[in-house]
Protein backbone atom coordinates (compact mmCIF):
# COMPACT_ATOMS: atom_id res chain seq x y z
CA UNK A 1 0.00 0.00 0.00
CA UNK A 2 1.19 3.12 -0.73
CA UNK A 3 2.17 5.38 2.26
CA UNK A 4 0.33 9.01 2.66
CA UNK A 5 1.91 11.88 2.93
CA UNK A 6 1.41 14.76 4.77
CA UNK A 7 0.67 16.91 1.94
CA UNK A 8 -1.69 14.55 0.44
CA UNK A 9 -3.65 14.86 3.77
CA UNK A 10 -3.98 18.36 3.31
CA UNK A 11 -5.67 17.86 0.13
CA UNK A 12 -7.79 15.76 1.81
CA UNK A 13 -9.01 17.96 4.08
CA UNK A 14 -8.99 21.25 1.33
CA UNK A 15 -12.62 22.45 0.52
CA UNK A 16 -12.70 22.63 -3.60
CA UNK A 17 -12.45 26.20 -4.90
CA UNK A 18 -13.75 27.90 -6.98
CA UNK A 19 -12.66 29.14 -10.73
CA UNK A 20 -12.38 32.89 -11.19
CA UNK A 21 -10.13 35.63 -10.85
CA UNK A 22 -6.64 34.83 -11.94
CA UNK A 23 -4.65 32.22 -13.77
CA UNK A 24 -1.14 30.19 -12.79
CA UNK A 25 0.92 28.78 -15.36
CA UNK A 26 4.51 27.18 -14.25
CA UNK A 27 7.35 25.36 -16.52
CA UNK A 28 10.07 24.12 -14.76
CA UNK A 29 12.55 21.53 -13.60
CA UNK A 30 11.24 19.18 -10.74
CA UNK A 31 13.59 18.37 -8.02
CA UNK A 32 14.49 14.43 -10.05
CA UNK A 33 15.48 16.91 -13.13
CA UNK A 34 12.31 15.99 -14.85
CA UNK A 35 9.94 18.82 -16.85
CA UNK A 36 6.79 19.42 -15.65
CA UNK A 37 4.13 21.92 -16.05
CA UNK A 38 1.28 23.24 -14.34
CA UNK A 39 -1.80 25.48 -14.64
CA UNK A 40 -4.74 26.28 -12.78
CA UNK A 41 -7.06 28.96 -12.38
CA UNK A 42 -7.76 30.79 -8.55
CA UNK A 43 -10.07 33.28 -6.54
CA UNK A 44 -8.16 36.14 -6.32
CA UNK A 45 -6.60 37.22 -4.28
CA UNK A 46 -5.12 34.25 -2.53
CA UNK A 47 -4.43 35.21 1.03
CA UNK A 48 -4.25 31.64 2.74
CA UNK A 49 -2.82 28.43 1.92
CA UNK A 50 -4.46 26.13 -0.73
CA UNK A 51 -4.00 22.72 -1.37
CA UNK A 52 -5.59 22.04 -5.00
CA UNK A 53 -6.84 18.23 -6.25
CA UNK A 54 -6.35 17.08 -10.05
CA UNK A 55 -9.55 17.83 -10.76
CA UNK A 56 -8.80 21.20 -10.13
CA UNK A 57 -5.58 22.19 -12.54
CA UNK A 58 -3.84 21.04 -15.04
CA UNK A 59 -0.27 19.04 -13.91
CA UNK A 60 2.31 16.38 -15.51
CA UNK A 61 3.50 14.45 -15.36
CA UNK A 62 2.06 12.23 -12.68
CA UNK A 63 0.86 15.23 -9.98
CA UNK A 64 -1.21 13.93 -6.94
CA UNK A 65 -1.10 17.61 -5.57
CA UNK A 66 -0.21 21.22 -5.91
CA UNK A 67 -0.35 23.33 -2.84
CA UNK A 68 0.21 27.02 -3.19
CA UNK A 69 1.78 29.04 0.19
CA UNK A 70 1.63 32.90 0.15
CA UNK A 71 3.91 34.25 2.63
CA UNK A 72 4.75 37.70 3.68
CA UNK A 73 6.56 37.03 7.04
CA UNK A 74 9.32 35.51 5.01
CA UNK A 75 9.33 37.57 1.94
CA UNK A 76 8.42 34.65 -0.57
CA UNK A 77 5.83 32.54 -2.30
CA UNK A 78 5.85 28.57 -2.32
CA UNK A 79 4.77 26.31 -4.95
CA UNK A 80 4.71 22.61 -3.56
CA UNK A 81 4.17 20.07 -6.46
CA UNK A 82 3.96 16.16 -5.29
CA UNK A 83 4.44 13.78 -8.38
CA UNK A 84 3.82 10.00 -7.73
CA UNK A 85 5.53 8.45 -10.91
CA UNK A 86 4.52 4.78 -11.75
CA UNK A 87 7.21 3.10 -10.49
CA UNK A 88 9.30 4.63 -7.76
CA UNK A 89 8.28 7.18 -4.68
CA UNK A 90 6.48 9.73 -4.30
CA UNK A 91 8.65 12.84 -4.67
CA UNK A 92 8.12 16.48 -3.93
CA UNK A 93 9.14 19.77 -5.24
CA UNK A 94 8.99 22.88 -3.41
CA UNK A 95 9.53 26.56 -5.93
CA UNK A 96 10.40 29.57 -4.35
CA UNK A 97 9.05 33.24 -5.84
CA UNK A 98 9.11 37.03 -4.57
CA UNK A 99 6.13 36.85 -2.26
CA UNK A 100 3.03 38.38 -4.24
CA UNK A 101 3.61 36.36 -7.54
CA UNK A 102 0.43 34.44 -6.45
CA UNK A 103 -1.52 37.46 -6.42
CA UNK A 104 -0.13 39.24 -8.63
CA UNK A 105 -0.18 39.35 -12.33
CA UNK A 106 3.38 39.10 -14.42
CA UNK A 107 5.64 36.96 -14.97
CA UNK A 108 8.57 35.87 -12.05
CA UNK A 109 11.91 33.32 -11.94
CA UNK A 110 12.01 31.70 -8.97
CA UNK A 111 14.69 32.09 -6.37
CA UNK A 112 17.78 30.32 -5.48
CA UNK A 113 17.23 28.93 -1.84
CA UNK A 114 20.07 27.43 0.62
CA UNK A 115 17.61 24.66 1.07
CA UNK A 116 16.93 23.40 -2.49
CA UNK A 117 14.41 23.86 -4.55
CA UNK A 118 12.98 23.65 -8.38
CA UNK A 119 13.77 25.91 -10.99
CA UNK A 120 10.69 27.24 -12.78
CA UNK A 121 9.19 30.44 -14.49
CA UNK A 122 5.55 31.37 -13.41
CA UNK A 123 3.38 33.36 -15.47
CA UNK A 124 0.34 35.09 -13.45
CA UNK A 125 -2.69 36.51 -15.31
CA UNK A 126 -6.37 37.94 -14.42
CA UNK A 127 -8.97 36.91 -16.93
CA UNK A 128 -11.02 40.12 -18.02
CA UNK A 129 -7.78 42.22 -18.14
CA UNK A 130 -6.18 43.23 -21.08
CA UNK A 131 -3.70 40.95 -23.19
CA UNK A 132 -1.45 41.17 -25.65
CA UNK A 133 -2.12 40.13 -28.85
CA UNK A 134 0.62 40.28 -31.00
CA UNK A 135 3.24 39.20 -32.17
CA UNK A 136 2.41 35.12 -31.61
CA UNK A 137 6.33 34.71 -31.13
CA UNK A 138 9.42 37.01 -31.53
CA UNK A 139 11.29 36.91 -34.76
CA UNK A 140 15.32 36.19 -33.93
CA UNK A 141 17.98 38.95 -34.41
CA UNK A 142 21.51 39.10 -34.33
CA UNK A 143 24.14 41.56 -33.41
CA UNK A 144 24.64 44.68 -34.93
CA UNK A 145 21.58 44.36 -37.28
CA UNK A 146 18.67 46.91 -36.60
CA UNK A 147 15.80 45.03 -34.48
CA UNK A 148 12.69 45.87 -34.52
CA UNK A 149 9.10 44.69 -33.64
CA UNK A 150 5.66 46.34 -32.04
CA UNK A 151 3.47 44.67 -29.61
CA UNK A 152 -0.41 45.17 -29.75
CA UNK A 153 -3.08 44.45 -27.00
CA UNK A 154 -6.87 44.33 -26.85
CA UNK A 155 -9.57 43.77 -23.99
CA UNK A 156 -9.66 45.92 -20.69
CA UNK A 157 -9.73 49.86 -21.18
CA UNK A 158 -7.52 51.84 -23.73
CA UNK A 159 -5.02 53.19 -24.06
CA UNK A 160 -2.35 50.60 -23.17
CA UNK A 161 1.07 50.95 -21.55
CA UNK A 162 3.79 48.77 -21.93
CA UNK A 163 6.52 47.81 -19.52
CA UNK A 164 8.94 45.01 -19.07
CA UNK A 165 9.12 42.90 -16.19
CA UNK A 166 11.65 43.06 -13.60
CA UNK A 167 13.69 40.26 -13.40
CA UNK A 168 13.27 39.78 -17.56
CA UNK A 169 16.31 41.94 -18.71
CA UNK A 170 16.31 42.93 -22.55
CA UNK A 171 19.74 41.91 -24.15
CA UNK A 172 22.08 44.92 -24.41
CA UNK A 173 21.37 47.60 -27.02
CA UNK A 174 17.48 46.75 -27.17
CA UNK A 175 14.72 49.28 -25.28
CA UNK A 176 11.12 48.64 -24.86
CA UNK A 177 8.89 52.39 -25.19
CA UNK A 178 5.58 52.49 -23.37
CA UNK A 179 4.02 52.28 -26.88
CA UNK A 180 5.13 48.62 -27.51
CA UNK A 181 7.53 49.36 -29.65
CA UNK A 182 10.66 46.93 -29.07
CA UNK A 183 13.45 48.57 -30.69
CA UNK A 184 17.35 48.74 -31.13
CA UNK A 185 20.52 47.29 -32.46
CA UNK A 186 21.82 44.21 -30.27
CA UNK A 187 25.30 44.65 -29.05
CA UNK A 188 25.72 40.83 -27.81
CA UNK A 189 23.94 37.46 -28.59
CA UNK A 190 21.40 36.57 -26.25
CA UNK A 191 19.10 33.64 -25.53
CA UNK A 192 16.60 33.43 -22.96
CA UNK A 193 12.81 34.72 -22.26
CA UNK A 194 11.87 38.39 -21.76
CA UNK A 195 8.16 39.50 -19.96
CA UNK A 196 6.02 42.11 -21.73
CA UNK A 197 3.58 43.60 -18.93
CA UNK A 198 0.23 45.55 -20.86
CA UNK A 199 -1.27 47.92 -18.64
CA UNK A 200 -4.59 49.55 -19.45
CA UNK A 201 -6.37 52.99 -18.56
CA UNK A 202 -7.81 51.22 -15.60
CA UNK A 203 -5.17 49.94 -14.05
CA UNK A 204 -5.24 46.60 -15.38
CA UNK A 205 -2.41 44.47 -16.22
CA UNK A 206 -1.22 40.70 -17.71
CA UNK A 207 2.06 39.86 -18.25
CA UNK A 208 3.54 37.85 -21.76
CA UNK A 209 6.46 35.74 -22.20
CA UNK A 210 8.23 35.75 -24.65
CA UNK A 211 11.34 33.44 -25.61
CA UNK A 212 14.05 35.51 -27.62
CA UNK A 213 17.26 34.52 -29.73
CA UNK A 214 19.99 37.15 -30.55
CA UNK A 215 22.55 35.48 -32.64
CA UNK A 216 26.25 36.42 -32.72
CA UNK A 217 27.65 38.56 -35.66
CA UNK A 218 28.08 36.74 -38.71
CA UNK A 219 31.14 35.67 -41.07
CA UNK A 220 32.19 33.95 -43.91
CA UNK A 221 34.83 31.46 -43.25
CA UNK A 222 35.67 30.20 -46.53
CA UNK A 223 38.20 31.96 -48.30
CA UNK A 224 39.35 30.10 -51.06
CA UNK A 225 37.86 26.82 -53.01
CA UNK A 226 39.33 23.72 -54.34
CA UNK A 227 39.71 24.12 -57.88
CA UNK A 228 37.01 22.47 -60.68
CA UNK A 229 37.96 20.17 -63.20
CA UNK A 230 36.30 20.35 -66.73
CA UNK A 231 33.58 17.52 -67.18
CA UNK A 232 34.34 16.47 -63.30
CA UNK A 233 31.57 16.64 -60.96
CA UNK A 234 32.70 19.33 -58.64
CA UNK A 235 31.51 18.87 -54.60
CA UNK A 236 32.36 21.81 -52.30
CA UNK A 237 30.59 23.25 -49.30
CA UNK A 238 30.88 26.99 -47.62
CA UNK A 239 31.10 27.65 -44.10
CA UNK A 240 30.86 30.13 -41.45
CA UNK A 241 30.90 31.65 -38.37
CA UNK A 242 28.45 33.16 -36.32
CA UNK A 243 25.05 33.94 -36.86
CA UNK A 244 21.42 31.98 -36.39
CA UNK A 245 21.17 28.54 -38.06
CA UNK A 246 19.63 28.65 -40.79
CA UNK A 247 21.70 29.94 -42.82
CA UNK A 248 20.85 30.79 -46.36
CA UNK A 249 23.57 31.43 -49.39
CA UNK A 250 23.31 33.39 -52.40
CA UNK A 251 25.59 34.93 -55.42
CA UNK A 252 25.84 38.43 -54.38
CA UNK A 253 27.51 39.18 -57.69
CA UNK A 254 29.60 37.75 -60.43
CA UNK A 255 29.16 34.51 -61.85
CA UNK A 256 29.45 30.64 -61.20
CA UNK A 257 31.47 28.72 -63.75
CA UNK A 258 28.31 27.38 -66.25
CA UNK A 259 27.29 23.74 -65.12
CA UNK A 260 27.84 25.22 -61.65
CA UNK A 261 25.33 26.07 -59.20
CA UNK A 262 24.84 27.36 -55.24
CA UNK A 263 22.04 25.82 -53.07
CA UNK A 264 20.99 27.50 -50.02
CA UNK A 265 22.84 25.55 -47.89
CA UNK A 266 25.81 26.85 -49.39
CA UNK A 267 26.59 23.54 -51.49
CA UNK A 268 28.18 24.69 -54.29
CA UNK A 269 27.57 21.73 -57.16
CA UNK A 270 27.40 20.38 -60.70
CA UNK A 271 29.92 20.04 -63.38
CA UNK A 272 31.11 22.59 -65.22
CA UNK A 273 31.11 22.92 -69.10
CA UNK A 274 33.65 25.72 -69.79
CA UNK A 275 37.17 26.00 -68.26
CA UNK A 276 38.42 29.45 -67.07
CA UNK A 277 39.52 31.15 -63.62
CA UNK A 278 35.70 32.64 -62.26
CA UNK A 279 35.33 35.10 -59.95
CA UNK A 280 32.18 36.03 -57.48
CA UNK A 281 30.72 36.74 -53.97
CA UNK A 282 28.80 35.03 -51.90
CA UNK A 283 26.43 36.20 -49.26
CA UNK A 284 24.99 33.99 -46.19
CA UNK A 285 22.13 34.91 -44.26
CA UNK A 286 21.34 34.19 -40.71
CA UNK A 287 18.01 33.70 -39.04
CA UNK A 288 17.57 37.36 -37.72
CA UNK A 289 18.86 39.03 -40.90
CA UNK A 290 23.06 39.55 -40.10
CA UNK A 291 24.65 38.68 -43.21
CA UNK A 292 28.10 38.20 -44.52
CA UNK A 293 29.62 38.61 -48.01
CA UNK A 294 33.75 36.97 -48.96
CA UNK A 295 34.79 37.08 -52.96
CA UNK A 296 35.79 33.89 -54.19
CA UNK A 297 37.50 32.40 -57.01
CA UNK A 298 36.54 29.09 -58.86
CA UNK A 299 39.71 27.66 -61.21
CA UNK A 300 37.96 25.10 -63.93
CA UNK A 301 41.40 23.95 -65.65
CA UNK A 302 40.41 22.11 -69.26
CA UNK A 303 42.09 18.50 -69.83
CA UNK A 304 45.54 17.41 -69.17
CA UNK A 305 47.91 19.01 -71.27
CA UNK A 306 51.37 16.72 -72.47
CA UNK A 307 54.35 19.05 -71.83
CA UNK A 308 57.40 16.70 -73.02
CA UNK A 309 58.36 16.83 -76.73
CA UNK A 310 57.46 14.51 -78.85
CA UNK A 311 61.17 13.68 -79.80
CA UNK A 312 62.81 11.85 -77.75
CA UNK A 313 66.56 12.49 -76.34
CA UNK A 314 68.76 10.19 -78.19
CA UNK A 315 70.80 7.67 -76.49
CA UNK A 316 73.07 4.93 -76.88
CA UNK A 317 72.89 1.79 -76.69
CA UNK A 318 73.45 0.15 -73.32
CA UNK A 319 73.48 3.24 -71.86
CA UNK A 320 71.22 3.65 -68.78
CA UNK A 321 67.81 5.29 -69.26
CA UNK A 322 65.82 7.61 -66.64
CA UNK A 323 63.13 10.04 -68.44
CA UNK A 324 60.52 11.65 -66.78
CA UNK A 325 57.35 12.62 -68.77
CA UNK A 326 55.62 16.07 -67.67
CA UNK A 327 51.85 17.31 -68.09
CA UNK A 328 49.92 20.21 -66.51
CA UNK A 329 46.11 20.76 -66.39
CA UNK A 330 43.48 18.60 -65.23
CA UNK A 331 43.35 17.57 -62.16
CA UNK A 332 46.94 15.87 -60.99
CA UNK A 333 47.66 13.17 -59.87
CA UNK A 334 48.07 11.83 -63.97
CA UNK A 335 48.38 8.24 -64.74
CA UNK A 336 51.05 7.53 -67.81
CA UNK A 337 50.31 4.33 -70.54
CA UNK A 338 50.97 3.34 -74.05
CA UNK A 339 48.15 3.34 -75.89
CA UNK A 340 49.94 2.32 -79.67
CA UNK A 341 53.27 1.35 -80.71
CA UNK A 342 55.72 -0.22 -78.30
CA UNK A 343 58.55 1.16 -76.28
CA UNK A 344 61.85 -0.03 -77.47
CA UNK A 345 63.43 -2.89 -75.81
CA UNK A 346 65.01 -2.95 -72.69
CA UNK A 347 62.98 0.09 -70.83
CA UNK A 348 59.61 0.08 -69.25
CA UNK A 349 57.23 3.05 -68.44
CA UNK A 350 55.78 3.03 -65.06
CA UNK A 351 52.20 4.76 -64.64
CA UNK A 352 53.51 7.76 -62.63
CA UNK A 353 55.15 8.56 -65.68
CA UNK A 354 59.29 7.31 -65.67
CA UNK A 355 61.19 5.48 -68.48
CA UNK A 356 63.84 3.08 -66.79
CA UNK A 357 66.00 0.62 -68.25
CA UNK A 358 69.07 0.25 -70.59
CA UNK A 359 68.71 -0.27 -74.48
CA UNK A 360 69.61 -3.11 -75.92
CA UNK A 361 70.21 -2.12 -79.45
CA UNK A 362 69.67 0.01 -81.81
CA UNK A 363 66.13 2.17 -81.57
CA UNK A 364 64.00 3.31 -83.80
CA UNK A 365 60.79 3.64 -82.34
CA UNK A 366 57.48 5.36 -82.79
CA UNK A 367 54.39 5.12 -80.37
CA UNK A 368 51.89 7.12 -78.78
CA UNK A 369 51.77 7.58 -74.80
CA UNK A 370 48.30 8.80 -72.97
CA UNK A 371 47.74 10.61 -69.81
CA UNK A 372 44.88 10.42 -67.34
CA UNK A 373 43.84 12.74 -64.84
CA UNK A 374 41.94 11.68 -61.90
CA UNK A 375 39.28 13.51 -63.61
CA UNK A 376 39.22 10.69 -66.38
CA UNK A 377 40.43 13.32 -68.67
CA UNK A 378 42.93 12.14 -71.13
CA UNK A 379 45.34 13.38 -73.67
CA UNK A 380 47.94 11.49 -76.24
CA UNK A 381 51.31 12.08 -77.97
CA UNK A 382 52.87 10.75 -80.67
CA UNK A 383 56.56 9.73 -79.49
CA UNK A 384 59.69 9.41 -81.72
CA UNK A 385 62.75 8.01 -80.16
CA UNK A 386 65.86 7.12 -81.59
CA UNK A 387 69.49 5.65 -80.48
CA UNK A 388 72.61 7.19 -81.45
CA UNK A 389 74.61 6.40 -84.52
CA UNK A 390 78.65 4.92 -83.58
CA UNK A 391 81.48 7.78 -83.84
CA UNK A 392 83.53 7.15 -87.00
CA UNK A 393 86.62 9.17 -87.72
CA UNK A 394 86.11 9.16 -91.76
CA UNK A 395 89.23 10.37 -94.31
CA UNK A 396 87.70 10.05 -97.90
CA UNK A 397 90.67 10.36 -100.17
CA UNK A 398 93.32 10.26 -98.12
CA UNK A 399 94.25 6.85 -96.97
CA UNK A 400 97.29 6.93 -95.62
CA UNK A 401 97.87 10.30 -94.01
CA UNK A 402 99.55 13.02 -95.81
CA UNK A 403 103.91 12.87 -95.74
CA UNK A 404 105.02 15.34 -93.63
CA UNK A 405 109.06 17.06 -93.76
CA UNK A 406 111.18 16.78 -90.71
CA UNK A 407 110.91 21.00 -89.41
CA UNK A 408 107.97 21.92 -90.87
CA UNK A 409 104.47 22.54 -89.63
CA UNK A 410 101.96 19.80 -90.19
CA UNK A 411 98.23 20.11 -90.44
CA UNK A 412 95.53 17.71 -91.63
CA UNK A 413 91.88 17.64 -90.68
CA UNK A 414 89.71 14.43 -89.72
CA UNK A 415 86.06 13.87 -90.12
CA UNK A 416 83.82 12.54 -88.05
CA UNK A 417 80.50 11.01 -88.25
CA UNK A 418 78.21 9.42 -86.10
CA UNK A 419 77.54 10.08 -82.60
CA UNK A 420 76.08 13.36 -81.21
CA UNK A 421 78.11 16.78 -81.73
CA UNK A 422 80.29 18.16 -80.36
Amino acid sequence: MRSVSAFALALAASAPLALGQISLDLTGLAGDGRAVRFSATLPAPLTAAAVLRPSQMSCAPNCQAVGLFPDAASGRDQIVIEQQPAAGSVTVTRFFFPHGALTNPGAYRSLFRPEGGGRAELTVTRPGAPGIIEPAVLSAGATGVPYLTAFLASGGTPPYQFSLEAGFPLPAGLALSATGVLSGTPLQPFQGDIAVRVTDGAGASSVHRYPLRIGDSLAVATQSLAPGVLGALYNFTLQAAGGLAPLTWTVDSGSLPPGIGLASNGTLFGTPTAPGTYVFTVRATATGGASATQPLLLAVSASPVILTPGNLPRVSAGAPVNLTLEAAGGLPPYQWSVTSGALPAGVTLNPAGSITGSLTGTVNANFTLQVRDSANNTAAQLFVWQSKAGVAITNPNQVPLPSGVVGSPYSHQFSVSGGSSP
